[in-house]
Parts: C-alpha cells; sequence; structure tokens
C-alpha cells in the first residue's frame, strides 16, 4: 500500500516546516502502532508512505488499508514544534496492489499501487482504491 497525506503542503504551510516533520512522524507512529508486528511501514518520499503487508492478498489488503485511513483520520495529532502548538486533523488517500505469487521485481507492483494511489487522490482524497488485477 501507498499512503499520502492529504493536503500535506497547505497543513505543512500552516503550522510550518518542523511543526510538518512533527506530524510525519506522528503520523509514521500511529500507522506502526495499527500493523501486525510482521508488516513493514516506511517512509517513502515526501509525505508518502509505503506500507509492506506480507502474506495477505487484495481484499485482506483493501481491510488494512481501510483501517489505516480511519486510525489517521479519527483523532488530530497533537503537535507542538517549531513554534506551533496545536492539534492537527489529517486524511489520508491510499493505493492498495497484491503481488503475484513468485514475484521478483517490485516495480510493476509500485507502479500499480502509485497508480491507484493517484486515482484515489484524483477522486477527492480520504479513501482506498485498489490496483487492477
Amino acid at each position: 500500500a501507498l499512503i499520502d497525506i492529504d493536503g500535506f503542503g497547505t497543513v505543512n504551510d500552516l503550522i510550518g516546516r518542523d511543526g510538518g516533520d512533527a506530524l510525519l512522524v506522528a503520523i509514521a507512529q500511529r500507522l506502526t502502532e495499527s500493523l501486525r508486528t510482521t508488516d513493514f511501514p516506511a517512509r517513502w518520499v515526501g509525505d508518502q508512505f509505503a506500507v509492506i503487508l506480507p502474506g495477505i492478498g487484495k481484499t485482506a489488503g483493501f481491510a488494512v488499508a481501510e483501517k489505516l485511513r480511519g486510525v489517521i483520520a479519527e483523532e488530530p495529532f497533537p503537535i507542538a514544534a517549531g513554534g506551533y502548538t496545536g492539534d492537527v486533523t489529517v486524511t489520508v488517500s491510499l493505493g492498495v496492489a497484491a503481488a503475484s505469487p513468485g514475484l521478483n521485481d517490485m516495480q510493476p507492483l509500485l507502479e500499480a499501487a502509485d497508480a491507484a494511489l493517484h486515482e484515489a487522490m484524483g477522486a477527492g482524497g480520504d479513501r482506498v482504491h485498489l490496483a487492477p488485477g
């Protein structure tokens, strides 16, 4: 799954770079706390995260992505950094793709998840989209 924070540029402008960095750390922590110990969340690029969910298919991946979407949106993040102090509420968009058995090249999987992520963002954000296939 690939995750993008909806409107992060605007949020970052409002709370400052240090506040934005603190928000990214808080989101990463909430993601990690919401996943199995076998799952692997990581900062991907900019305000995006990638989550590897070993051993589950597309349907279960969609369910996990929906759970993560809800976990991020359900409760504001308390931020105190760089002169900003307050609660920040954000939503996320997610794109989910499932690997085929014996997959040796991650590039097609990442491209499929990225395309699904852009569909979710283009549809207004705060949603999960599945890659075809």
